[in-house]
């Protein structure tokens, strides 16, 4: 989700699942004069939203979604949908390794979105041949990019054990709605209790098994080793800011720090479901 928001401190800091919601604008609305002196609650009032209607309804949605989260008994999340993200990133890491190592042919044609990423590169262009230079026990392109294999092998195993917590969770779900047990057997009633609350810690504590204490390259502070806001990007966000840094920077031997990181934290995350 990036950062500028007050979801920062939980999700890159303390590691505490975060839902940003939000409406899009329409291309006929009026131009929000963000971080400027048009800012302001006049404007607000008389362009961005007569009557208030968008932050009434939005103030109803959030309540709702809060009250749904507080009255079902195991709650709705998805660690196998986790898992399926955590593999889709590690793709988009190997996509932008490929294109980092690429030849780049500049021209006027470039997007808004192409010339964001530039800048946020560290360097503008990459030597292709610059991973064949190196030995075998050097630190390099390739063997970054072998070392990513592993890391999908370790979502893998992350993924099983997700599918599986997912499973206990739904049938739990299942056991509440049909509602066989009698009042009066207090045992299964209690083992029912029980068994819901042991899942519902696991998925309340999965986000946090991927913080790392010592936080990330020159920003200690964003602990999160999958989620931040990017480094030159102002808000927006990165998946495994670590990993792509050190492609900007073309870092081979602090790639394969972060993939070891990575990998640890995805292995304390299995092991904690």
């Amino acid at each position: 989700m990036g950062s500028g928001s007050d979801f920062t401190a939980f999700q890159d800091f303390a590691g505490i699942p975060s839902l940003d919601i939000g409406f899009n604008p329409y291309p006929q609305d009026a131009v929000y004069h963000y971080h400027s002196n048009y800012d302001s609650f006049a404007w607000m009032e008389k362009y961005g939203d007569p009557g208030f209607v968008y932050h009434q309804t939005i103030a109803q949605i959030l309540g709702l979604i809060t009250a749904h989260l507080a009255d079902v008994p195991v709650i709705p999340f998805s660690a196998s949908g986790y898992a399926d993200a955590l593999d889709r990133y590690v793709g988009q890491v190997e996509d932008k390794l490929d294109s980092a190592l690429s030849p780049r042919d500049f021209d006027i044609s470039l997007t808004e979105e192409d010339i964001t990423q530039i800048r946020g590169s560290r360097r503008i262009t990459s030597n292709t041949n610059d991973h064949h230079r190196h030995n075998d026990k050097t630190p390099n392109a390739s063997s970054f990019k072998k070392s990513l294999h592993r890391l999908h092998k370790t979502v893998s195993e992350f993924a099983s054990v997700a599918t599986d917590l997912d499973a206990r969770g739904k049938d739990l779900t299942r056991q509440i709605n049909e509602g066989n047990v009698p009042w009066w057997n207090w045992p299964k009633r209690l083992k029912l209790i029980f068994a819901i609350r042991h899942v519902n810690t696991k998925y309340k504590l999965l986000e946090r098994a991927f913080l790392f204490d010592q936080g990330l390259d020159g920003r200690p502070w964003f602990k999160h080793v999958v989620f931040a806001p990017g480094l030159w990007t102002g808000y927006a966000g990165a998946v495994f800011p670590g990993l792509v840094e050190s492609i900007d920077s073309e870092d081979w031997t602090n790639a394969l720090r972060w993939v070891d990181i990575i990998g640890a934290c995805i292995g304390r995350a299995t092991r904690g479901l």
